[in-house]
Order: structure tokens, then C-alpha cells, then sequence
């Protein structure tokens, strides 16, 4: 079968709409075999999830790559997270490690830029969970770019905290403060504003006892 007899099959169908046969057609325009384009060319991929699925063999990624995100179950945006890791040297296994529907896009994006930038899979394992929104993804992601430890990020990484509470635990442990010092405001009835003015406090007053900061906590002195 030719090419344009391939076009006219799609065309002569009237499965395919205007935008489906433009990215048929423009995957043959961009030097693709018909075994590619026929791995997209299918009624159940809207015209933006094809463009993607064509895009990872432009990029040259292989069958088997493209396989991983290829499922219209998986929106265009999610496909190209996952085509984004392959494009940057990810392997199938981390790859595989977000590939998974319970994830949006923007979490599968702070997942792969955490293997990009070179975390450890035990790094990446411990927020790389559905109860994470992105941004709270984001926080637990900068306290190991930042070198928090282990203990530190756990401190911070309970999804009953907002990503804004997170920022204050984090930028706590950021600024010197021991463990015992910011867990005196870990707290989730407290807000991201009244963490951060604890924190304040705790670094301008670094020598008042935990003690001391629970009670002025307490009566509402800080």
C-alpha cells in the first residue's frame, strides 16, 4: 500500500476528522513509514494526542517508547510528559514510574524533572504519590534540590499541608534552624502566614528555648 492510498483509506472511511487527517497526512510530509503513522492514524486519538504520538517518532524514539504513552486514555498533555523523559535520556523504568493515569500532567512534569535533575529513585519514590497535588510536589522536590535530609523532608511532606505551608517548613530548615525549631510550628491549624511569623520570630530569637516558644505559641504571644 502506497502512502496516498493509506490517505484515501482514512479519508474514504469518515472516521477521521479534518484535524486527525492533517497529522496523518503531515507524518507522511515529515518522512514517517506508514507502520508509524497507522500506529496513530485511529479514531479513538484526537488530533492533539496524535500530534504527540507522531512527535516521539520524529524524535525518534522507538515503538517500544512510544507504546508507553500511547493510549488515548492518556491526554496530550500527559503524553508528552512522557515523551519529554525519553527525549531526555530518562529510561523506561523511570519513565514507567509515572506513567500512570492516576497522575495529571502537571505531576508526571514534577516527576520527570526530578530524575532530570539527577534525584535518587528513593527520592523521587517519596512524592511521587497521588495525594501530592503538583505543587506540593514541587516542595518536596526543591528540599532535596536544596540537600534537605531525609528526616527534614518528612517533616514537610504530609499532604495535609498545603504547598504553602510546605515553603515555610522548608525555608525553616533552609535558614538554619534545627528540627526541634520548626517542628514548634508544624502544625496544620496553622496557616502559611502564622508559620511564617513563628519562623520569623524563632530566627530572630534563635536563643529562646523550645520551651519558651511552645508557651509564647501557646497564649498567642507570637
Amino acid at each position: 500500500m502506497t502512502t496516498q492510498d493509506f490517505i484515501e483509506q482514512c479519508e474514504n472511511s469518515g472516521k477521521f476528522n479534518e484535524k486527525q487527517m492533517f497529522q496523518i497526512c503531515k507524518g507522511f510530509r515529515q518522512g514517517l513509514t506508514i507502520e508509524q503513522v497507522k500506529f496513530y492514524a485511529k479514531p479513538e486519538f484526537i488530533s492533539c494526542q496524535m500530534e504527540e504520538i507522531r512527535w516521539g517518532f520524529i524524535d525518534n524514539l522507538t515503538m517500544e517508547q512510544v507504546k508507553i504513552y500511547a493510549t488515548p486514555q492518556f491526554d496530550d498533555k500527559q503524553m508528552q510528559q512522557m515523551r519529554l523523559g525519553f527525549e531526555q535520556g530518562l529510561t523506561m523504568k523511570q519513565i514507567k514510574l509515572y506513567a500512570k493515569l492516576e497522575f495529571d500532567w502537571k505531576q508526571m512534569c514534577q516527576i520527570r524533572v526530578g530524575f532530570r535533575d539527577g534525584l535518587t529513585i528513593e527520592q523521587i519514590e517519596f512524592y511521587a504519590k497521588p495525594e501530592f497535588n503538583s505543587d506540593q510536589m514541587y516542595q518536596i522536590l526543591w528540599s532535596f534540590e536544596k540537600n534537605l535530609t531525609m528526616e527534614q523532608v518528612k517533616i514537610l511532606a504530609i499532604s495535609e499541608f498545603n504547598s504553602d505551608q510546605m515553603f515555610q517548613i522548608r525555608k525553616g530548615f533552609e535558614e538554619g534552624l534545627s528540627i526541634e525549631q520548626v517542628k514548634s510550628y508544624v502544625n496544620s491549624e496553622f496557616n502559611d502566614n502564622k508559620m511564617e511569623q513563628i519562623r520569623k520570630f524563632i530566627k530572630e530569637n534563635n536563643n529562646i528555648s523550645i520551651n519558651t516558644i511552645k508557651f509564647l505559641i501557646g497564649i498567642n504571644c507570637i
